[in-house]
This record gives structure tokens, C-alpha cells and sequence, in this order.
């Protein structure tokens, strides 16, 4: 695959799933995680993407904390003054279960989208052991995932079986 190739099939790894967010948590995902490799194509990279997102939501469990969700929501809801694109997002209410938390995340100018989630795990990252997002396309809005002190996120899937 020429160099030129690799570059545009990766930006577009990046823009559809929103490789950047997902880096950061893949650098501190658990021992034994792995990306997949160059051999791995567009579509089977994209589908290990969904499966772990999907991984996420059922480690998290279908019934929320109430102590967990409310001091997460609470936390959310004491924004740092000097993050105001986070502000000006909506911020759906937080699931947490298992000791991982979600929150949806929507704007209207998908050219935020990086400052958004930033000023999201800045706020939230240091309360959190474990941080990754999924952003969702045409990039204006983001489910983030956080494994609160003590919980792990789960490995990232070798497969997409």
C-alpha cells in the first residue's frame, strides 16, 4: 500500500471514528489491549470500533447506580469556568453502572468537536482512571466513556466476531 494511500485510508480511520479520542484511551487501555494491525482492513478495524463500544454499554449494565450517576452528574454539572465550548454543548444525562459512566455529548459546529471532548476529559479525566470516546458522525456529537477508580475499561476486541 503506498504511503499516500495509507494516509488517506487512516485520516479517514480518524474522521469516521474518531480515531483521536479513541487513541487516547487505547494508550491507557488495560495490559494486553492491542490495535489492529496494518494487515487489518477499513471495514474490520470499523467493525472491532462498534463491537467495543457495544462491549462498553454491556459492562456498564443495563441498571443505573443512583449514588455513582448522581455524583457524576453532579460533577458535570460544576463546569470550570474557562471551558466554554463545553459549556455551550448539550450534555445528555449520565448512565453508570459497574463503576463506568457514559454521557452523550451534542453541539452544532462539528469544528469543535476536538476542543468539546477536551475540555471534557480535562473535566472529568482526573476522577477517572480510564477515558475513551466514540465520536459519532458527521461529528457533532460523542458518547464518552469513563471507568471510575478501581474498574478497568475492557480490552479492546482482537476480532470483530
Amino acid at each position: 500500500m503506498s504511503g499516500r494511500l495509507l494516509l488517506m485510508k487512516l485520516a479517514l480511520v480518524a474522521t469516521t471514528l474518531g480515531f483521536g479520542a479513541t487513541s487516547l484511551a487505547l494508550l491507557r487501555a488495560p495490559r494486553g489491549a492491542s490495535l489492529p494491525g496494518p494487515e487489518v482492513s477499513f471495514e474490520e478495524q470499523a467493525a472491532r470500533f462498534r463491537k467495543y463500544f457495544k462491549i462498553l454499554d454491556a459492562a456498564r449494565g443495563p441498571v443505573d447506580d443512583a449514588t455513582l450517576t448522581s455524583t457524576f452528574t453532579k460533577q458535570l454539572g460544576e463546569l470550570r469556568p474557562e471551558f466554554t465550548a463545553l459549556k455551550a454543548a448539550t450534555i445528555a444525562p449520565a448512565h453508570c453502572g459497574n463503576g463506568l459512566c457514559r454521557v452523550d455529548v451534542s453541539f452544532s459546529d462539528a469544528s469543535l468537536c476536538d476542543r468539546i471532548r477536551t475540555e471534557l476529559m480535562f473535566h472529568i479525566g482526573p476522577t477517572a482512571a480510564q477515558s475513551t470516546v466514540q465520536i459519532h458522525e458527521p461529528r457533532t456529537a460523542f458518547s464518552a466513556y469513563f471507568a471510575m477508580r478501581g474498574t478497568r475499561l475492557p480490552p479492546f476486541p482482537t476480532d470483530s466476531r
